[in-house]
C-alpha cells in the first residue's frame, strides 16, 4: 500500500504467498517496480528483515521506517506489569516528537530511565537506523507513516471479509477475490 506526499492511500500491489520471506517480498517488489511503480521513498515494516533486505535490493534510494506500534508492542511484553503505564508513557514522548533531535533526546532519556531494569529494550532500541525516518516526511503525513498501521488494517479487513466465504475452489478464485477487494479500496 502506498501514500502519496498528498496524503492519498492506494494499493499498489498484492501477492499471495503461502508464508512471509525476503523471496517473496522481493516478488512483490519487483513485480510493482516492472509495473512503473515509478518512486518509493519510504518502506514502513514490523521489524521483520527480510522485508528491509528485499526494500534495499529492489528500491535501493528508498528508506526504511520501522513500525513504531510493533516497537511499542515489543516494549509492553518484555515491561513488568507494573511498569507498563510509565515505560509506555514515556516511550510515547519519543515517537511523538516533532524533530529527530527531541526525538533522539527522548529516546536517551528513555533508556536512562529504564535501561538498569530492562536490558532486552535497550538493546532493541539501541540502533536508530530505522527509528525517526518518518521525521523527514511532511507532518501531514506522519500519522500514516511511523507504523505499518494502514497495511495491518487493510489486511484485516481483507481477512474479514475473506472469512465469509467458505472455501475457494482454486488459487485463481482466491486472487480475483483479492484483486476486486483492492480495487474497492
Amino acid at each position: 500500500m502506498g501514500i502519496t506526499p498528498s496524503g492519498e492511500k492506494h494499493v499498489t500491489d498484492y501477492g499471495i504467498y503461502p508464508n512471509e520471506s525476503t523471496l517473496a517480498y522481493k516478488k512483490l517488489l519487483d513485480h510493482a517496480k516492472q509495473r512503473n511503480l515509478e518512486e518509493t521513498l519510504l518502506f514502513v515494516g514490523d521489524g521483520f528483515k527480510g522485508l528491509q533486505q528485499a526494500c534495499q535490493e529492489i528500491h535501493p534510494r528508498a528508506r526504511f521506517q520501522r513500525c513504531w506500534v510493533h516497537i511499542t508492542r515489543m516494549v509492553r511484553m518484555l515491561t513488568r506489569k507494573h511498569d507498563i503505564a510509565p515505560v509506555l508513557t514515556q516511550l510515547k514522548l519519543v515517537y511523538t516528537a516533532n524533530t529527530t533531535q527531541l526525538a533522539e533526546a527522548a529516546l536517551y532519556n528513555f533508556l536512562e530511565t529504564w535501561s538498569s531494569k530492562y536490558l532486552k529494550i535497550t538493546n532493541t532500541l539501541s540502533d536508530i537506523t530505522d527509528l525517526f525516518t518518518f521525521l523527514d516526511f511532511p507532518e501531514s503525513i506522519r500519522l500514516s507513516i511511523y507504523s505499518n498501521n494502514l497495511i495491518e488494517g487493510w489486511n484485516k479487513h481483507l481477512k474479514r471479509r475473506i472469512s465469509y466465504k467458505e472455501q475457494f475452489p482454486s488459487i485463481e478464485s482466491l486472487n480475483t477475490f483479492v484483486c476486486t477487494f483492492a480495487s474497492e479500496v
